[in-house]
């Protein structure tokens, strides 16, 4: 059977994937061949769709799709049979949208600043989602073709956000029950946003998790950068992840499209899962039970 053939498009977010897939065991690419498109953010943008392909308008970044693509110097969108767009501002911060509002509910779990509505929160979670290059790919993507197109969000800020005078002043933020409630919803939007071009999200994998909507610090240790092209390994600045968390990540998209072989440990150990709370809340339960019967539905609607 012919490899699937993903073209994966992303910004600086991008580079761990590409690292995680180079140093992949060999039998990775019995399934699927990966062809990257990446370049530091503000590059970007300087792209548009002409005649069935997605064209750099400016030189440097073609320099740079010829270089992580290995030689294309244009998205030729009729060549792949699925997209997989990383990063490319598609992400949410809990603590800029929740620092100082919230609703009522939310004032269960300490005290809220400003209180909005329900619909008012939940629009403040759309605007946030909504103005990005991700979606707007998205969109281009699929009035040239039907194949299936992932969104990989922003992975979530590091738990080392969570500073002393931030939790000081909205101590909700270190609440579990708090941190899922929003994060449920936000999936929901998301998705939402997705499925109008009939793409889907791919939500950061829980074993990268510290709390909902935080990443656990040990995957941005040896954070993973472009450096004229190349993905290299730097120092945490909270925001880039490694390889571990790059392996973990296409790994789940990847099964998204049934291929599940070869992505191995690559060259780092993926750190333990961390052990579940001694007792979870019954709130907590509920909300876990909830989120596992929407993955079961999901994987029902793809097998269908």
């Amino acid at each position: 059977m012919k490899p699937l053939s993903v073209c994966v498009i992303g910004n600086s977010h991008a580079a761990a994937i590409k690292q995680a897939w180079s140093n992949r065991s060999p039998g990775a690419a019995e399934d699927a061949t990966l062809t990257f498109f990446c370049a530091k953010a503000q590059l970007m943008r300087n792209m548009a769709l002409m005649d069935g392909a997605l064209t750099p308008t400016e030189p440097e970044l073609e320099k740079m799709f010829r270089y992580t693509s290995g030689g294309h110097d244009r998205i030729e969108l009729a060549d792949y049979d699925a997209f997989i767009l990383i990063g490319l501002g598609f992400r949410f911060s809990l603590t800029q949208v929740c620092d100082d509002c919230g609703t009522q509910a939310h004032a269960n779990w300490g005290p809220v600043g400003q209180l909005v509505s329900t619909a008012c929160f939940r629009a403040m979670i759309e605007s946030h989602l909504k103005d990005n290059m991700a979606l707007q790919l998205m969109a281009e993507i699929r009035s040239a073709t039907g194949a299936p197109i992932l969104i990989c969000p922003t992975p979530f800020r590091t738990e080392t956000d969570l500073r002393e005078n931030l939790v000081r002043r909205n101590p909700r933020m270190t609440e579990y029950d708090f941190c899922a409630s929003v994060m449920d919803e936000v999936e929901e939007v998301g998705s939402a946003m997705a499925a109008e071009h009939k793409g889907e999200v791919v939500w950061q994998d829980e074993a990268t998790v510290s709390l909902p909507g935080f990443t656990r610090a040990e995957f941005s240790v040896g954070a993973v950068k472009f450096s004229d092209g190349d993905a290299e390994a730097g120092d945490a600045d909270g925001m880039h992840m490694n390889e571990d968390y790059g392996r973990i990540t296409l790994a789940a998209a990847l099964a998204r499209f049934g291929v599940t072989s070869g992505l191995g440990e690559g060259t780092h150990t993926q750190p333990e899962a961390p052990p579940p709370p001694a007792e979870l809340s019954e709130k907590q339960r509920r909300r876990t039970a909830k989120r596992e019967n929407r993955k079961r539905l999901k994987r029902e609607r793809r097998r269908a």
